[in-house]
């Protein structure tokens, strides 16, 4: 009797735990409803991370759209007035038509009455902040720089002089050597590739890519000393070149390769140059894929064929993006015939690159959007199993690929990442009775931190019919598996250190396994039922 009596505490205790833990890993909460009720504060918000804070733009609906910092907490969470003291350690950020500077607690602009009507692009190189502005008619994307006062907040160079045609002064990056900025303009002459040391004499043209449109320049990345982009080759094929700042040192990489200028499609891992990557050469038949660069034309080549025997009038290749590094892995997005848009990971390997998880099963995409949490090694993203919209995280195997809550309430999805601040995952997410507003999730608390040694092995994870559970410890074990509500959904006793469980009967969600083995240890592990 005593002994049932100290198994029911012992079981009781950890329903406890477990009920703490998942209320707590599992469930999200609204961090300020800024807009009181059903109305929304934000729509398409910039997020910056300054220090151990978030600064956004809101709208209470009393104020209008204003800039807002939160530091992970609602009281924490307040709207900054425009103007405040001068601020030191400053991080400087384009605002509509102004440019402000921010050390976390207030914002001064630096310039607000100058005339702009569009700031953008703002890159720092040594200490100088530039950035390409409108001002007037006749002053479209040109090249700007500011020390943070509105005395030194000058042009550096008109390109296109008592014209009303743009600068198209874009992929504004700070060269290698520390000092210089690269970017591209348009002077009248044609697209060239220009760079910068914050004078106007010192500002000139590296090379001329007079056949290159404006939109087809771009994608630029450091790498080994060099910057690497895509530009038009004389016979106008869109090719990989590499600079160093000098026009001999300005030279074609590989010709006839195309990539996709678009953010999230190119990455330095691993010592080499990973992109977006399509061969411009009819007999090909591999559609966008994942490609590779060691900066040379030998070492430039298609890494791995996402689609292999698969038609280009099929699908136009796994096209590759959102590319993050979680603990030393390449993850990225694929879509493939048979499992649509999926998350991805390599380890620079052929063999090392494969599809995490197949979150909507079948030919339907699973995978939405997805940030990296460098501080957890994680990428968190949001996932659509056909049936709810759940948030997961991954760390880059496929037995830590895991979905952590529903956030399908009435079909309004989690819309954007935001930040981890002070140990919270930030996030926006529409609601009915709060509009769009900031959410916070607390993602360092996990089930795992329960555990006492892990030495069972449970396989596949995710599973869908039979789940094997091996525990080399001991022969003799209990297991009960609980749903994310802490209900008791399956019982048995087991008498071999190796098991098969059937779970097909069970429906698509996350689960717990409690094992207690015949010396008195416990553990509690994931797992996805699919």
């Amino acid at each position: 009797m005593k002994i049932q009596q100290l198994k029911s505490r012992q079981y009781i205790i950890f329903m406890a735990i477990l009920s703490i833990v998942i209320n707590s890993y599992s469930q999200p909460t609204l961090l300020k409803d800024i807009n009181v009720g059903s109305a929304s504060s934000m729509e398409n918000a910039q997020f910056i991370k300054i220090g151990d804070r978030l600064l956004f733009s809101a709208d209470d609906g009393i104020h209008g759209v204003e800039s807002w910092l939160t530091d992970g907490t609602s009281s924490g969470t307040i709207r900054l007035a425009d103007n405040t003291t001068t601020l030191i350690d400053t991080t400087y950020t384009p605002n509509g038509n102004g440019l402000f500077k921010t050390n976390g607690t207030g914002i001064e602009y630096v310039f607000a009455n100058m005339g702009f009507t569009l700031v953008n692009r703002v890159t720092k190189v040594n200490d100088i902040w530039f950035f390409v502005a409108n001002i007037d008619s006749q002053n479209k994307e040109e090249l700007w720089k500011s020390d943070g006062t509105e005395a030194g907040t000058v042009l550096v160079k008109k390109f296109r002089p008592n014209s009303y045609d743009y600068a198209y002064t874009k992929n504004l990056i700070a060269a290698s050597n520390g000092t210089d900025l690269y970017f591209t303009a348009n002077d009248g002459t044609g697209m060239a590739l220009w760079k910068s040391d914050g004078t106007t004499n010192g500002t000139t043209i590296i090379k001329y890519f007079v056949n290159t449109p404006q939109y087809e320049i771009g994608n630029f990345i450091n790498f080994n000393n060099y910057t690497y982009f895509w530009a038009y080759s004389e016979d106008e094929f869109s090719s990989l070149w590499k600079t160093n700042g000098t026009e001999a040192g300005t030279v074609m990489v590989q010709e006839k390769i195309e990539t996709n200028l678009a953010p999230g499609r190119i990455l330095v891992y691993n010592n080499k140059i990973y992109f977006h990557g399509q061969r411009q050469v009819a007999t090909t038949n591999y559609g966008w894929e994942l490609w590779v660069s060691d900066g040379t034309s030998a070492g430039t080549r298609m890494f791995y064929d996402i689609n292999p025997d698969v038609p280009d009038d099929v699908i136009l290749g796994g096209n590759p993006s959102n590319f993050h590094i979680v603990n030393n892995l390449l993850l990225f997005k694929a879509n493939t015939v048979l499992n649509g848009k999926e998350l991805w990971v390599t380890n620079g390997t052929e063999s090392g690159t494969f599809m995490l998880n197949d979150v909507y099963p079948g030919p339907n995409s699973g995978f939405l959007n997805g940030t990296p949490i460098n501080g957890l090694n994680k990428l968190f993203f949001t996932g659509n199993d056909g049936n709810q919209r759940m948030l997961w995280e991954t760390d880059g195997t496929t037995a830590g690929t895991v979905p952590l809550y529903d956030i399908s309430e009435s079909d309004l999805p989690m819309q954007t990442y935001s930040g981890y601040i002070n140990d919270k995952l930030l996030f926006l997410k529409e609601t009915v009775a709060h509009g769009k507003e900031l959410w916070s999730f607390n993602p360092t608390l996990s089930v795992e931190d329960f555990d006492n040694g892990k030495k069972t092995h449970i396989y596949p994870n995710p599973v869908a019919h039979n789940l094997t559970i091996e525990n080399p410890s001991t022969d003799s074990f209990n297991l009960k598996v609980l749903n994310q509500l802490g209900q008791m959904v399956l019982i048995q006793n087991q008498n071999t250190a190796s098991t098969t469980v059937d779970v097909s009967t069970l429906s698509k969600g996350l689960y717990f396994i409690h094992i207690t083995s015949e010396n008195g240890n416990t553990e509690t592990i994931k797992f996805i039922k699919k």
